[in-house]
């Protein structure tokens, strides 16, 4: 860590991904953004615009709305003809889980394609909610992965927006582009943990002096029992804790947006 960091204040961007995805994601995000430390978050346009999306937006204008680029779920938003090689046989994207799977597909993907895509998903984005995203990131992280890498730093570079840090080896991508702002750190948060008050202090623990993001995945408790949607809606329960406020509260952690740290930088 240099001298000047070492006094920066820790500054933490808590997203919530996946809004628009369906109804029990959608109440889970505006439950965080209502209770919780939420003030960021990352909307799929690449499906049917869902009516509590838009109200969530218009009903948090602290909040900032990101686009969560999709290419590995659903429809296109640009014409087909213009984006072969992202499809498969039906026209839709692959329907990736996997991340080696994901890894392999998108190096056959073309960058002029990819760019195609992203730009109508942003203009989408901007077009449905009468503002432009504040932030780019990626559904199944595929922002971080050559060569879609390629088109999306670039993107962010041509409009000005902040964009989701990718992690080693592929931040080293980005290095030589000049405008691309993004947080100095990232962590995906409860990934690799149960979400519980433990595992919460444990990432606030490891922050350090500057930007983090933590990726986050909330959702609404409902009747489903699919081991995703349940550790969903256990880390709602812990971001919208009194616990997890206080223990903020107590210490030099500032909670911030997307909005913070493009005005930051």
């Amino acid at each position: 860590m240099d001298g000047l960091r070492a006094f920066e204040k820790k500054k933490l961007i808590i997203n919530t991904d996946d809004l628009n995805h369906d109804e029990a994601i959608n109440t889970g995000i505006r439950v965080a953004c209502m209770k919780g430390l939420v003030k960021s978050a990352s909307v799929i346009v690449n499906r049917d615009i869902l009516n509590s999306t838009v109200e969530i937006i218009s009903e948090f204008p602290a909040v900032s709305f990101g686009l969560h680029f999709n290419l590995s779920r659903y429809r296109p938003v640009a014409a087909k003809a213009d984006i072969p090689t992202l499809l498969n046989t039906k026209g839709l994207f692959e329907n990736c889980g996997k991340y080696e799977l994901l890894h392999n597909v998108v190096k056959e993907l073309k960058i002029l394609e990819v760019r195609r895509e992203l730009e109508e998903q942003y203009n989408r984005f901007t077009e449905v909610f009468g503002q432009h995203p504040t932030h780019i990131d990626s559904h199944h992280y595929i922002h971080a992965y050559p060569p879609v890498i390629e088109a999306v730093k670039v993107f962010a570079a041509d409009q000005e927006v902040p964009m989701r840090r990718p992690l080693s080896p592929y931040i080293e991508c980005y290095s030589n582009v000049v405008g691309v702002c993004m947080p100095d750190f990232l962590t995906f948060g409860f990934r690799k943990s149960i979400p519980s008050q433990i595992s919460w202090c444990e990432i606030l623990d490891r922050l350090q002096p500057g930007f983090t993001e933590m990726v986050c995945h909330v959702r609404a408790q409902g009747t489903s029992r699919n081991k995703d949607d349940l550790i969903r809606e256990r880390e709602l329960a812990v971001i919208c804790s009194d616990s997890s406020r206080e223990s903020i509260n107590r210490s030099d952690i500032q909670i911030c947006s997307y909005y913070d740290l493009k005005y930051a930088k």
